[in-house]
């Protein structure tokens, strides 16, 4: 049986965005078992070295420019408003501080990797699905995370199943798991030309997320905005993420 990589999970932990019953789960995978204890431990420590790191370079490349403000003073021979040149430089420093350790940089990939979930279908289906042999291996697979794994299951599955909505969706975000985010959009859009199902609010955020990862910004905007001008379940967080965006 393949192991979970909790890579994903620890960060999702120490960014305090998981969900109870997601946050329930982590913490009892972490009782008793110290090796992930050590890794959780082990990246608290990274993340907190950065942060200090990131806020020393700064503060030493402001200091040099203070450096040579002074230099050149003394070769004009002139007199500078120093008391507010020092106010600002101890902005600077405040403020890049600041930025530093609550934002950090708002890349695409960076916005991604915060949005990004995997929706899970835990357990096997009670459906028609779980008649066809190898659906509930996929399922099985894309639950451990195995989403490369899970990817031709899944394939073959839909081959005789075309239009087996849940099976698209959970396609889709494995795809999106195993970094084909081309192949995924085709997938999610599929679902949302197919009006009549249960899964197109996920499509449609998962699709926003797509456009984001391959930093199409101008078709993550407008998928966002459609999401906003909706009823859907992600409405709130579209409206939070296309202020990012812009």
């Amino acid at each position: 049986m393949k192991t979970i990589d909790f890579s994903y999970f620890i960060e999702r932990y120490i960014a305090g965005e998981m969900d109870p019953s997601e946050k329930k789960w982590f913490e009892a995978e972490l009782d008793g078992n110290h090796s992930l204890q050590s890794e959780l431990a082990l990246r608290k420590k990274a993340d907190a070295a950065l942060v200090r790191h990131d806020i020393i370079d700064l503060r030493n490349k402001l200091a040099s420019i203070e450096r040579e403000r002074k230099e050149k003073v003394v070769i004009a021979g002139g007199k500078t408003p120093r008391f507010r040149f020092a106010a600002v430089i101890t902005a600077l420093v405040l403020i890049g501080s600041l930025y530093l350790v609550t934002t950090g940089p708002q890349s695409y990939d960076s916005i991604y990797k915060k949005n990004f979930e995997v929706y899970y279908q835990l357990g096997h289906s009670r459906s028609a699905e779980a008649k066809i042999p190898g659906y509930n291996t996929a399922l099985e697979l894309y639950n451990r995370n195995d989403f490369a794994g899970s990817l031709p299951f899944f394939r073959d599955y839909l081959k005789s199943n075309p239009g087996a909505m849940q099976a698209e969706l959970l396609y889709g975000v494995a795809l999106m798991g195993n970094n084909n985010h081309k192949e995924a959009k085709s997938v999610l859009s599929s679902i949302i030309n197919n009006s009549n199902n249960l899964y197109i609010d996920r499509a449609q955020w998962y699709l926003a997320l797509c456009y984001i990862k391959t930093e199409e910004s101008e078709a993550a905007v407008r998928q966002l905005e459609t999401i906003i001008n909706s009823n859907s379940i992600y409405r709130e967080k579209a409206k939070k993420l296309v202020k990012k965006l812009r």
